[in-house]
């Protein structure tokens, strides 16, 4: 677990320091001198301490070098009129509706504008587009006329920040798509995770009349959370179920165990029709089944960390079992880290970072054991809740600036409501608007 935790530290000091001029390459430096006069001790606990911090320096270091190199702030305009840019480019993400507006993020080179080193290289650009005559789709490729935004280095510590949400996302130049003849669709989307995802948040606003409660299925669904309304998530800080609300770790899981339990089954039935399932233990095929249903259903629902988090333990506990090892749920929780932070050194920008992986901890740290008895089972879920509302107060705080004591009572029914219930016929209609979409108004 140290391991995982010294990496974290190591990409958090270089997060932390890139403001300041020249401090990261001091550091490295300094490490470096360390990491030299330690050598003699190479194998002491000492030095693969500091080599791990290193490491995570390192990657994130390199990381928002690749970043800044590649953003593109007002003061590249050598005039008002280079403000505006042409740029072409193929649509990354859902568009999210706010109002008459809608904002997307584009993977565009800049055609023309703004003088910039490097202009026809490929960067990830966040749009806002009022009053659109054509809404764009994800996997579409468009030409837009943009007028250039503000990159601002400015911080808002306050609220929303909106510097540091293009930071962690990697958004190298933010804009306004102008009303002019030149905002084109060149070319229309090939199949893709994101266009799924489009297809059943569609389906969903087709079939269900009210739209707070289609926001909530399609949250639910496919993790987008951009149609709540303003009061539904005040309902749900005020009751602590947020984390509810898109698609978390315990559903993910809870999807790979009904996927392992219908492979076991189908499992005898296929051999038939597919010879070279009989050449695989019953075992072995319903482990791999179950964590490729779990990983598809963390893309549909679009990844986020606690989604990558939870398919990386479950990948984890498949090839120990798969290879006859015994990895310990600390070990496991620590490679998880490590991996979720070589995916991403952003990742710790994230409030559901840290979310995801205190809560989990929690749950591995309190060892759970298997109570006997309704009464006795009760009494650890509401300890365990008590715990892991406890670790997360300040990180509550922080992020949503309150804490509820509503929710150690709600979440007791919430959760088992909506993981058990709800998200099962969610899942079932969002496998239908793909499959059979005549069939997905049932669900």
């Amino acid at each position: 677990m140290i391991g995982g935790l010294l990496l974290l530290a190591g990409i958090l000091l270089a997060l932390g320091s890139a403001a300041i001029p020249a401090a990261g390459w001091l550091t490295i430096a300094g490490a470096s001198v360390a990491i030299v006069l330690l050598t003699p001790l190479r194998r002491h606990r000492v030095s693969s301490a500091l080599a791990l911090l290193l490491a995570g320096m390192l990657w994130a270091w390199i990381a928002t070098l690749h970043w800044l190199a590649l953003r593109v702030p007002v003061s590249a305009a050598r005039s008002s009129s280079d403000t505006r840019l042409l740029i072409e480019g193929r649509i990354l993400s859902v568009p999210a509706r706010d109002g008459t507006e809608l904002q997307f993020d584009v993977e565009a080179a800049i055609i023309e504008g703004a003088h910039v080193p490097g202009a026809a290289r490929v960067r990830r650009a966040r749009l806002t587009w009022r009053d659109a005559a054509v809404v764009p789709r994800a996997g579409e490729r468009w030409r837009f006329v943009v007028r250039l935004g503000s990159l601002s280095e400015t911080r808002n510590f306050a609220g929303a920040d909106p510097a540091r949400f293009a930071f962690r996302d990697r958004v190298h130049l933010t804009g306004r798509v102008l009303p002019s003849n030149l905002n084109t669709r060149l070319a229309l989307a090939q199949t893709s995770v994101d266009t799924m995802r489009a297809r059943i948040a569609a389906r969903i606003r087709d079939q269900v009349a009210d739209p707070d409660a289609a926001a909530l299925l399609t949250a639910l669904a496919v993790g987008l959370t951009d149609r709540l309304s303003a009061d539904q998530w005040r309902v749900f800080n005020a009751t602590g179920t947020t984390h509810l609300v898109a698609i978390s770790g315990l559903h993910v899981t809870l999807f790979a165990l009904v996927a392992l339990g219908v492979a076991r089954f189908a499992w005898r039935w296929l051999q038939w029709p597919l010879p070279w399932v009989g050449r695989m233990d019953r075992e072995p095929f319903a482990l791999l089944l179950g964590l490729a249903a779990a990983g598809a259903y963390s893309l549909l629902s679009g990844f986020s960390v606690p989604t990558q988090r939870t398919w990386l333990m479950l990948a984890i506990v498949a090839l120990s079992r798969l290879t006859a090892r015994h990895v310990g749920g600390g070990r496991i929780w620590t490679l998880a880290l490590i991996a979720v932070l070589a995916l991403d050194p952003f990742a710790p920008l994230s409030a559901g970072f840290w979310l995801s992986f205190v809560a989990v901890g929690v749950i591995l740290a309190s060892g759970a054991s298997a109570a006997v008895g309704p009464f006795a089972r009760l009494a650890a879920a509401v300890r365990l809740q008590v715990a892991i509302m406890l670790a997360l107060a300040p990180l509550t705080f922080a992020v949503f600036d309150g804490l509820s004591i509503a929710g150690l009572w709600v979440n007791l029914i919430a959760i088992p409501l909506v993981s058990f219930v709800l998200v099962p016929l969610v899942l079932a209609g969002a496998i239908a608007a793909l499959v059979a979409p005549a069939l997905s108004h049932l669900f």
